[in-house]
């Protein structure tokens, strides 16, 4: 959420951030399984999003044969436009983000992804292995509507691909030079003494949790 460096101040996640490690522990060792990919693959993703160990591992994982390309945006907001472009033959070209066989748009704007119609759905995945061994709880959030609301008897329209969590961070020596009393819970963001200081994640679900 916010810059932090050596002498910056992170709050215990223990006691501020509601972590199932039920489901960080399921999601943590399907992850860790590989699949074999039978056909060229192109994805586009957020940089910074997929480390580079992992692509050197995946395709170490299916051979010499494989063909893969992943086209990367500065913001998920980017992709989502890019998605958003009507269908012409001049736009679909190989490196188009309307070419993609997988885009990496995040929880935080799916919703509007499929209510727009700008992606389609998994196909055939009740039976694929990769999707059997993955946790019911996760499929819980997988399964969406035409809305891009959660439905047990939805579509599955996604696959995780990372987990995290968000923390509070800031420089306790501008906090003590300014006379400011320490951050301790979510609720002092929104602290008179700090208004137009606070930088926020650009993302609607963020932060309505955070004020929740």
């Amino acid at each position: 959420m916010f810059a932090d460096d050596n002498d910056a101040r992170k709050l215990d996640d223990n006691e501020n951030i509601d972590v199932d490690k039920e489901l960080e522990a399921s999601f943590n060792a399907w992850k860790s399984k590989t699949y074999a990919l039978t056909v060229p693959l192109k994805v586009v993703a957020l940089r910074g999003s997929i480390p580079p160990s992992w692509i050197k591992d995946f395709i170490n994982s299916q051979g010499k044969r494989m063909k893969f390309k992943v086209k990367y945006h500065e913001s998920l907001e980017s992709i989502f436009s890019d998605l958003s472009i009507p269908f012409t033959k001049e736009n679909h070209g190989p490196t188009s983000t309307l070419a993609a066989d997988i885009v990496g748009i995040g929880d935080s704007w799916l919703k509007f992804a499929i209510k727009k119609a700008i992606i389609e759905p998994i196909q055939d995945v009740e039976d694929k292995e990769w999707f059997k061994s993955l946790a019911e709880k996760w499929k819980v959030y997988l399964r969406r509507n035409s809305e891009g609301e959660m439905d047990p008897e939805g579509d599955i329209w996604a696959a995780p691909y990372r987990w995290g969590c968000m923390v509070i961070a800031y420089k306790t020596n501008n906090f003590r030079n300014h006379k400011l009393a320490p951050i301790e819970d979510w609720a002092d963001l929104w602290r008179p003494d700090l208004a137009g200081r606070i930088s926020m994640v650009n993302s609607p679900r963020d932060v309505v949790g955070a004020v929740l």
